[in-house]
């Protein structure tokens, strides 16, 4: 069995066959291969279920046969997951759903045999937890709309709290009835669904959200919602550009959508009135898909005052230098003052325990991070300030640090002659082969999108993605008190 030859076929007959629903997925969850396959996609994603792995004394051949025996006898019994939580921009809890090993393994292999014929199906305005997809791309067509050629000014912003625990899973079935017709494989995607989350100690089962679904909660998640980037597509999304042209005749707006996981925005060129019906329009959309929309944020804004997407901040401004109006994409002031104070804990008079090599790794760790996060931004003037500051800050641990040296000698000429280097042209901070990097030398460019349709038509392997690991650069959790400090 060929793994990656098979999903491309799954993909192409899904994107030539939109009506398809497909039969015999069960056969190829329930292959050894297929199994093995998605049990190193497991261990290679989370190393956290390396410790599963020792009840079968570290054997991968003995999981996999265990499994294959389960699923073809039909014994199979997906447990509850364990309930866990990741923090999301603005303070959020995002709640993720942890299998057991076992578990996992087969609702990666699930994975494996269903995005393939997904993604084939999912709009281009859908982009969060796809395969190679960036949150940058959704920033980059909310610039291009709000450009001067198409003028999309007016913005609907869309947050759903709390969905991942919201989609029902009755509906839920019902829509993927519609692409699989698998009896076995609708049966197991039942089972995993109705499993329940361990929470506090014990066990509940509920008729709704994806957290349950583990390794599957982001597919299934796009799938329910793609419901609404449906609705989006039937009313303005397929609409040609002569039938554009006449609606801007007529003073009628067009309309655009960027979907993130559960994150969107509408925008469009018409007017503020035409917005506000839209509005209601959407929020009709949401109720009949049993979701509640976030009633704290702004239901509408127009770009010349800002907009706040996936931490990103665009906004429409005058600019010298093209002489006329641009938006600029950049940090919000929060992200940057969260990246400010963050440097304040780790750098503060009370950790000095750790050796200083071990604390430059950990601030060149949240750099790398956050600069990565920002680099393809307008943050020329904001990597100077940090950069700036994070030296300072550093310099001022290294003295509280050495604080004990004795009243003859001068700790800022002490720690100037022990740890002060000079790297790529420059004076930094280094002890034991670790530097302290600076967010103004990190590689920045204008970005190139990534959505590129089904990667599993290239006929390449194809990196699963997993919900934690694509966090916004304002979640970086509290300084890591491994190394030492008290």
């Amino acid at each position: 069995m060929n793994v990656v030859k098979l999903q491309q076929s799954l993909a192409r007959k899904a994107l030539y066959q939109p009506n398809h629903r497909f039969d015999d997925l069960f056969s190829l969850v329930a292959h050894p291969v297929w199994l093995r396959q998605a049990l190193d996609n497991v261990l290679a994603g989370r190393p956290v279920w390396e410790r599963d792995l020792q009840r079968f004394d570290g054997d991968r051949d003995a999981i996999v046969r265990h499994l294959t025996a389960e699923l073809k006898s039909g014994n199979y019994r997906p447990g509850p997951v364990r309930k866990r939580y990741i923090r999301r921009w603005g303070g959020e809890q995002r709640p993720i759903g942890l299998p057991n090993l076992e578990d996992a393994v087969v609702q990666e292999c699930v994975r494996m045999a269903l995005e393939p014929l997904f993604e084939s199906r999912f709009l281009e305005c859908s982009v969060g937890f796809r395969p190679r997809r960036h949150p940058m791309d959704a920033v980059y067509a909310a610039q291009r709309f709000t450009g001067d050629d198409l003028k999309m000014w007016w913005v609907l912003t869309g947050s759903l709290p709390g969905v991942f625990e919201a989609i029902p899973h009755r509906r839920l079935k019902t829509i993927l009835r519609r692409h699989i017709r698998d009896r076995k494989m609708l049966a197991l995607l039942a089972d995993i669904l109705g499993a329940g989350v361990i929470e506090q100690g014990s066990i509940a089962k509920t008729g709704s959200g994806v957290v349950v679904a583990g390794i599957l909660g982001p597919l299934l998640l796009n799938l329910y919602l793609h419901e609404l980037d449906i609705a989006w597509w039937e009313r303005y999304g397929r609409l040609s550009e002569a039938e554009k042209a006449e609606r801007r005749a007529q003073g009628l707006g067009n309309v655009e959508m960027i979907r993130y996981g559960d994150r969107f925005l509408w925008l469009t060129n018409g007017s503020k009135a035409f917005a506000r019906e839209l509005r209601a329009e959407l929020d009709s959309i949401l109720a009949d898909l049993e979701l509640e929309p976030d009633r704290g944020q702004r239901p509408m804004v127009h770009l010349n005052d800002g907009l706040d997407f996936l931490g990103y901040r665009l906004k429409r401004l005058f600019s010298r230098e093209a002489n006329a109006m641009v938006v600029l994409v950049k940090p919000p002031p929060v992200a940057v003052t969260r990246f400010r104070d963050l440097v304040r804990a780790m750098t503060a008079r009370d950790r000095t325990a750790a050796s200083v090599a071990d604390k430059i790794r950990q601030l060149n760790r949240v750099i790398r991070l956050w600069g990565g996060y920002y680099r393809y931004a307008n943050v020329t003037d904001e990597f100077t300030d940090l950069s700036s500051f994070v030296h300072m800050r550093m310099f001022q641990w290294l003295r509280a640090k050495h604080s004990n040296v004795k009243a003859r000698r001068s700790v800022r000429r002490y720690v100037i002659k022990n740890y002060r280097v000079e790297h790529e042209g420059r004076a930094t901070w280094g002890a034991d082969r670790q530097v302290l990097i600076s967010m103004r030398k990190l590689r920045r460019h204008g970005y190139t999108p990534q959505i590129c349709g089904n990667p599993y038509l290239e006929g390449g392997p194809v990196e699963p993605v997993l919900l934690e690991q694509t966090p916004f650069p304002v979640e970086i959790g509290p300084p890591d008190r491994r190394d030492g400090d008290t």
